[in-house]
Parts: C-alpha cells; sequence; structure tokens
C-alpha cells in the first residue's frame, strides 16, 4: 500500500487525521488514522499493516491474508497506542496475533482490537 497521492483528512480540529484508501478490485482496504496527520505516520501504518498481510499469507494463506485485509475497518495509532478496528463478523482471532507479532516487531506493545458494531 503507497500513501504517495492520498490525502489526508484533517480530524479534532486538526491533531490528528484520516487516509481512506478505499478497495482494490473488490477487496475493501481500511482507513488509517494517525494522532498527528503527518504523511510519515501513515507511511509506517502502512508498512505496519503490508508487513501484518505478508505474514498473513506466509503462515496462513493468500485468501486468509485478504480476508484479514478486508475484516479491517480502521488501523489506527494514537501515539503509540494501536487499534484495530474488524469489521462485524470479520473479526478471527489468528487475525490479531499476526498483527501484535508484526508491531512487535516494530517496538510496539500497546495494542487493541475491537469489533465495530
Amino acid at each position: 500500500m503507497k500513501i504517495n497521492d492520498m490525502p489526508i483528512e484533517a480530524l479534532d480540529e486538526g491533531f490528528s487525521g484520516i487516509v481512506r484508501p478505499g478497495s482494490v478490485g473488490q477487496l475493501r482496504l481500511p482507513d488509517l488514522i494517525a494522532h498527528r496527520p503527518e504523511k510519515w505516520r501513515f507511511e509506517r501504518l502502512a508498512a505496519i499493516l503490508t508487513k501484518a498481510v505478508e505474514a498473513a499469507e506466509n503462515s496462513l494463506s493468500q485468501d486468509a491474508a485478504a480476508r484479514m485485509l478486508d475484516g479491517m475497518q480502521s488501523f489506527s495509532d494514537f501515539k503509540g497506542d494501536f487499534l484495530v478496528e474488524w469489521r462485524p463478523g470479520h473479526h478471527e482471532p489468528a487475525f490479531e496475533t499476526l498483527i501484535n507479532a508484526v508491531l512487535l516487531e516494530w517496538g510496539e506493545s500497546e495494542i487493541c482490537h475491537e469489533v465495530a458494531r
């Protein structure tokens, strides 16, 4: 996932921002949300997400990786506290484990997984 030409929308009076990648074919991509709307923060979220998808492909399957990506509604970084919001009916515990492991590789350990309502 590349952030290059994607607009960053300001949220909370400019204190945070969101990038809405949309979809690739039938696959929905999660919104990326960061505490400060700085491009490098979104690039980092995209890089972490890319590594998680690669890990899912390698340890589960390509189909599982696609389900994981499609099931994520948003992926957020609020000052080092990460949140994955899952679409209803798309959460699988194996996906949490993969994302948590990738975040640990990046030196991050504060993560919460939440199922949207």
